[in-house]
């Protein structure tokens, strides 16, 4: 899927994913560093393909899209309580919340 195409299907997703990567490190910018957000999308992209086989992300996304600024940076940069207590208002909170572990250990 191309990058435009993954930002208007999951939009939500994508955005989770961006600020986690800034704030993890996984992305970075400057002379001394390579790792740019084209490669994160590609490796999301990669995942995605092989959770979407798993059931519908919608509703995840959806819901990652209604979230504050500030809940979804807590949801993806706070601590592993913090996750699981945001997570459990998801329409699908254990699948919310593996989907958030599966991009933090496969694509940051």
């Amino acid at each position: 899927m191309e990058q435009h195409e993954l930002r208007s299907r999951y939009p939500g997703i994508v955005k989770a994913t961006i600020y986690m990567a800034f704030g993890n490190g996984g992305i970075t910018h400057g002379p001394n560093h390579d790792r740019q957000e084209d490669t994160v999308l590609a490796d999301l992209d990669t995942l995605l393909t092989a959770e979407t086989a798993k059931g519908d992300l919608h509703a995840i996304d959806n819901w990652l899209m209604s979230l504050s600024e500030d809940t979804l940076n807590s949801l993806v940069n706070g601590t592993d309580a913090e996750m699981t207590a945001i997570c459990a208002q998801a329409p699908n909170p254990g699948k919310a919340e593996a989907l958030l572990e599966g991009i933090m250990e496969r694509v940051i």
